[in-house]
């Protein structure tokens, strides 16, 4: 839906600011160029962060992305900022596409224990027929729209759906948990840090340390059970941790 509510009307849009027809095919390559070129990273952010809080960001970016495609009211009419918000839906939308068949494999595995090829398969089925639906409400919505407003008022209704969407998504997919996790491995490695620039007078304890604070799920961080199982560590060493 994202990519194709603009199908039928951006060519005529783009025709506003007198371009050749070639500049305006140009103009259409640069949002699968950026997905192209960024999609070689995608697999370094799965690895690194969970596929819901990047569903989360590529939604939230993209929302606001979209007040650069039209652009918006609020912003100049330039080609430039039409570009770069094709390149930036072309990138962030990434995150949205992506990881989301993982994203319901591991969510449907959860309950459909040890039927992992059904849910693999249902997982695909659902996510193409939700390509298949946006590509057909998508120009359908973005002709109407624009037909009775402009490109621009379009793109802007667009990305507040985006931004709604976000937000719903951040409330009922565990986006706080995601952050609370997010912000305790955070604490986690300047515990770590701390740890392993202190002068190591007692090794084995130093090793013990750092074992439960990368793999004990409990690992306390405040300041006074860090200050009894940290002894090596001065006292401004724990007062900056």
């Amino acid at each position: 839906f994202m990519y194709c509510y603009m199908e039928p009307v951006l060519a005529f849009r783009i025709s506003e600011f007198e371009i050749s027809s070639f500049q305006i095919g140009m103009f259409f390559s640069i949002q699968p160029i950026s997905y192209i070129i960024l999609s070689f990273t995608i697999s370094w952010f799965s690895k690194n962060y969970a596929n819901r809080g990047l569903i989360m960001v590529g939604a939230l970016v993209s929302s606001f992305s979209m007040l650069l495609v039209g652009p918006s009211h609020y912003l100049p009419n330039e080609l430039y900022l039409m570009g770069l918000g094709q390149l930036c839906i072309g990138g962030f939308g990434l995150f949205l596409m992506v990881p989301v068949i993982p994203e319901m494999i591991n969510s449907g595995s959860k309950y459909y224990p040890g039927k992992i090829i059904e849910v693999t398969d249902i997982s695909a089925g659902v996510f193409n027929s939700g390509l298949g639906i946006g590509q057909v409400v998508g120009p359908i919505f973005g002709s109407y729209v624009t037909q009775a407003t402009d490109f621009r008022t379009c793109s802007d209704i667009v990305g507040y759906i985006l931004f709604t969407y976000s937000i719903l998504y951040f409330l009922l997919g565990d986006g706080l948990v995601l952050l609370k996790t997010a912000c305790k491995e955070v604490k986690k490695k300047e515990v770590i840090d701390v740890v392993r620039s202190s002068p190591a007078r007692n090794v084995q304890m130093r090793n013990r340390i750092l074992s439960n604070a990368s793999h004990d799920e409990n690992f306390d961080l405040n300041y006074e059970k860090l200050s009894q199982r940290t002894p090596l560590l001065n006292k401004q060493q724990r007062q900056d941790v």
